[in-house]
């Protein structure tokens, strides 16, 4: 993490890459503990105490400037880690010292030409991907962008330690706890958050749990067929509908808002400008899996607001 991080560095304001100021970008957000007129914190008297705190300071190397991407792809692609192998193939253009994050890239040297499009095969190698890349502004000095960047970089770190990333977290799948008679996994993750500290940049990092239910919505949905006969509907609603739930395929969290009674994984779809197909050969085509229960009801999940572009 250190190294890194030592390629980067945040001044206390926003200036160009030749030095000029930038009243044009907001200054990060500092977090102060103490007043501005208060030039230490220790005390004068009493008993000297050792302390410990989970914070630890990044050290910087000399000032340089970056520039930031928009990346999307069409068709679109939903995870993160397929999107990273697309751009990877085109490492010779955009060259090896890049961070790219599933939708922002980062890049020591402005690429040529701008807008820039690239184009390759899906995994499979049946299908046409066209990348496209938009210039989305300059990091200099002091651009609160700079602290994204440092995140952005220790969540990489994070995954390099082959940690699961399970909503905006890394968990240890490995090392996860099963307590059978509740059915449940307990799993072991990291919270880690980089700010602007008053005059240094501090990583806070912390240990937290994710509680993962064993079973499945279709196992629930069963399990209330089971015990309940005809009226199940009513109850696997109450059981599912405001829960979250985490999908293997492209590993994110989903919020159930409503269960389609009058869709299954046979109905059809509009692709973004393409022909319709249905969910089962959706899946099949994009993720290599074969549904099944064919009849089974759709979970309905309300995209959020930033969400929808």
């Amino acid at each position: 993490v250190s190294r890194e991080l030592q390629m980067l560095k945040i001044t206390n304001g926003p200036v160009t890459s030749s030095g000029r100021p930038r009243p044009d970008i907001p200054p990060p957000d500092v977090v102060k503990t103490r007043p501005d007129h208060i030039n230490t914190k220790k005390g004068v008297s009493g008993q000297k105490v050792a302390l410990q705190a989970n914070y630890f300071n990044l050290n910087t190397r000399p000032d340089w400037s970056l520039y930031q991407y928009r990346v999307d792809f069409t068709p679109d692609e939903d995870r993160t880690a397929v999107k990273k192998r697309l751009l990877r193939s085109h490492e010779k253009v955009l060259g090896s010292g890049y961070i790219f994050d599933g939708t922002v890239l980062f890049v020591v040297t402005r690429l040529h030409p701008e807008p820039m499009e690239l184009h390759t095969k899906n995994e499979a190698g049946d299908e046409n991907i066209r990348i496209t890349i938009k210039p989305a502004g300059d990091l200099v000095m002091g651009d609160h962008n700079y602290l994204q960047l440092f995140n952005i970089v220790m969540r990489k770190c994070l995954d390099g330690l082959q940690l699961q990333l399970v909503g905006r977290n890394f968990f240890d799948a490995k090392q996860k706890v099963d307590i059978r008679d509740y059915d449940i996994e307990l799993w072991p993750g990291y919270l880690t958050s980089i700010r602007q500290h008053e005059s240094s940049i501090l990583m806070c990092a912390e240990i937290t749990h994710k509680v993962m239910r064993r079973d499945t919505a279709l196992h629930l949905m069963i399990s209330c067929q089971e015990k309940i006969g005809s009226k199940w509907r009513s109850d696997f609603d109450e059981s599912i509908v405001g829960s979250v739930v985490l999908t293997g395929y492209n590993n994110r969290t989903y919020r159930i808002d409503d269960v389609d009674y009058d869709l299954t994984p046979m109905s059809t779809f509009e692709l973004k400008g393409l022909e319709k197909t249905t969910y089962v050969d959706y899946y099949r085509k994009k993720y290599n899996i074969r549904i099944q229960y064919p009849d089974q009801p759709l979970l309905v999940s309300k995209s959020k607001p930033r969400e929808i572009r």
